[in-house]
């Protein structure tokens, strides 16, 4: 069984990193990815390194960043003691502004025993506020009150 507490952990650590420039693959060519495709949001498998729910074509770039993603959410899940395969889904949402940067990184995870935790950051890795039972879209603008 996976702790709540760890799991936790994880998912804001890596909302944190893939809003910042150490994600240097993924930004800007996932918001020009979008751009092209005329839409203002876009979902990276963690478990996979793909665009989910789709698994569409996309530049080099874009491949290696989403890979990169990918092995830094496995490489974080490692050092808290938390195997991949114990879970089932892992996802990373971004939502981007005008100038390429992610408005929002709302990432969400489900273990196979489907506990599910979430955790959202803008880009200066300020925790956000998500209405639950919402999808991405309803990540509020102000950080989330402690």
């Amino acid at each position: 069984m996976v702790s709540t507490k760890k799991l936790r952990g994880v998912v804001h650590n890596i909302a944190h990193h893939a809003t910042s420039s150490m994600s240097f693959y993924i930004h800007p060519h996932l918001s020009e990815h979008c751009r092209a495709a005329h839409v203002h949001r876009a979902t990276v498998d963690l478990l996979n390194g793909t665009l989910a729910p789709r698994n569409e074509v996309v530049s080099t770039p874009l491949g290696l960043g989403m890979t990169e993603l990918s092995e830094t959410f496995s490489r974080i899940c490692e050092s808290a003691g938390i195997h991949t395969s114990a879970l089932s889904e892992a996802e990373a949402t971004f939502e981007f502004q005008q100038d390429g940067w992610p408005k929002w990184c709302w990432v969400r995870t489900r273990t196979r025993d489907g506990k599910e935790l979430e955790a959202a950051v803008d880009p200066m890795g300020r925790k956000l506020k998500i209405v639950h039972g919402e999808r991405p879209g309803s990540v509020e603008s102000q950080s989330a009150e402690k």
